[in-house]
């Protein structure tokens, strides 16, 4: 089995495959709603420009947002916990800031916001910048979706949603404002080919979440849906250099040649124009063959 293809083929079905490769990333006449109970959060912080037009995008589709996000910016966060006593604050009814890791803010909302009996769907994002190949690892905003979907979490179907910003300078930019308002309409799509699809009531397979990653071109550019794997390369490197005597800040920069990469990357699709979608599972088991081949070179070693 090719790197390419571990882990996509056994759980993605070909009536999953067939229903995304319909959903189109510009606008078609809406399918029949159904109401959804939705735990919200993100990585950048609960009063982003873009989870509030998602969230206004959601409510106006005929869901039931619970808005349980970061009461600041913990980009960078993976899936890690925040152990020990949470601050949490209400904003307005059914939105609170919680001081805390995104993975924390759905097992937290889940657990305490939600009194009918817990959400539907747990949606991350917007991300203010894409989370595609190696980058999916470390994303706070992936990390809250496969929490969601973890038997430690909730264990709920989750969908993650990151786009790069058009200005970078400045989330609420106008231009920005129009991204975030055409990945809430995908997002909104997705859902309701979601529940016209679903088989035995479930929104998705038991422990899957979706990673979405929306291209910031212009709706013209777009050049479909594509179901993808997590690609291997990546177009940046980040490293931390010294700013001043013993502190040390990151810094990114573009890999301008980062070489070929695996069939059906999602880092290829992603720069081809294509809305991506990976099924993520949280699972950090290597290729059978990579198992393989460790097995054999441990063999016969004593403990």
């Amino acid at each position: 089995m090719s790197l390419s293809s571990r882990k996509f083929l056994p759980f993605v079905s070909l009536s999953f495959v067939y229903c995304l490769s319909f959903v189109s990333p510009s606008v078609q006449p809406p399918l029949p709603p159904q109401s959804l109970e939705i735990l919200l959060t993100n990585d950048d912080g609960y009063n982003t420009p873009g989870i509030q037009t998602l969230r206004n995008a959601l409510i106006a589709a005929g869901h039931h947002v619970v808005l349980v996000a970061p009461s600041s910016n913990r980009s960078g966060s993976s899936a890690s916990l925040t152990l020990g006593a949470v601050g949490v604050q209400q904003i307005a009814p059914d939105i609170y800031a919680v001081d805390g890791s995104p993975a924390t803010t759905v097992l937290l909302g889940a657990a305490n916001f939600f009194p009918q009996g817990g959400p539907d769907l747990v949606i991350s994002g917007p991300n203010e910048g894409a989370n595609i190949g190696p980058a999916t690892a470390i994303s706070g905003t992936v990390g809250a979706a496969t929490i969601a979907t973890s038997p430690i979490g909730p264990r709920v179907p989750a969908i993650a949603i990151s786009a790069d910003l058009v200005n970078p300078n400045d989330p609420g930019a106008s231009e920005n404002i129009a991204l975030y308002n055409r990945e809430s309409d995908f997002v909104v799509r997705l859902i309701q080919r979601l529940c016209t699809t679903a088989c035995g009531g479930h929104l998705l397979p038991e422990g899957l979440a979706l990673n979405v990653n929306y291209p910031s071109v212009a709706p013209q550019q777009l050049a479909g849906v594509k179901v993808c794997v997590q690609g291997r390369v990546s177009n940046f490197q980040l490293t931390y250099n010294q700013v001043a005597p013993g502190i040390y800040a990151p810094s990114g920069a573009p890999v301008q040649n980062p070489g070929d990469d695996v069939n059906r990357s999602d880092v290829t699709a992603y720069g081809q124009g294509y809305v991506t979608v990976v099924p993520i599972d949280g699972d950090l088991t290597a290729a059978v063959g990579q198992t393989f081949v460790i097995g054999a070179r441990l063999h016969h070693l004593n403990p």
